[in-house]
C-alpha cells in the first residue's frame, strides 16, 4: 500500500480493508496484463530486456513513464521508446480511489531461433 492508503487503512475496519486490497490487486493485475499484452503483440528482434515505471492517471490514462533500467540493445530501446510513447493512446482500468498510481515492470523479449 501508498503511503496515503496506510494512513486511511487505520480507520478501516478489517473486512473493509481486505475489499480494498482486493479491489487494488485486481486493478494492478489488469493493467498489468494490458501492458504486458500490448508488449507482447511486437515481434522479439533481440535478447533483452528493460526496467520502466508508468504512471497512470485516476481515470485510466497513461500520463507518465519513466525507463528506470534500458536495454543493452539500441533498436529495442527504440521499441521500447515508440511503445511507450504509444501508451498515451490505450484506456485502462480506472484507479480505484480516483488517485493516480504508478506501476514498474520488466519488459522483456526473447528472440525465437528459427
Amino acid at each position: 500500500l501508498f503511503a496515503e492508503d496506510a494512513d486511511s487503512a487505520k480507520n478501516s475496519s478489517p473486512s473493509n480493508l481486505n475489499t480494498k486490497l482486493k479491489e487494488f490487486k485486481a486493478y494492478y493485475g489488469e493493467i498489468a496484463k494490458k501492458l504486458e499484452d500490448l508488449w507482447l503483440k511486437q515481434d522479439a528482434t533481440t535478447n533483452d530486456d528493460a526496467m520502466v515505471e508508468v504512471t497512470f492517471g485516476a481515470d485510466g490514462r497513461v500520463v507518465g513513464y519513466k525507463i528506470i533500467e534500458l536495454g543493452r540493445d539500441i533498436k529495442f530501446n527504440q521499441k521500447l521508446d515508440r511503445f511507450l510513447k504509444g501508451l498515451s493512446e490505450q484506456n485502462f482500468s480506472k484507479s480505484p480511489d480516483n488517485k493516480p498510481h504508478e506501476l514498474n515492470m520488466r519488459l522483456s523479449e526473447i528472440m525465437k531461433s528459427n
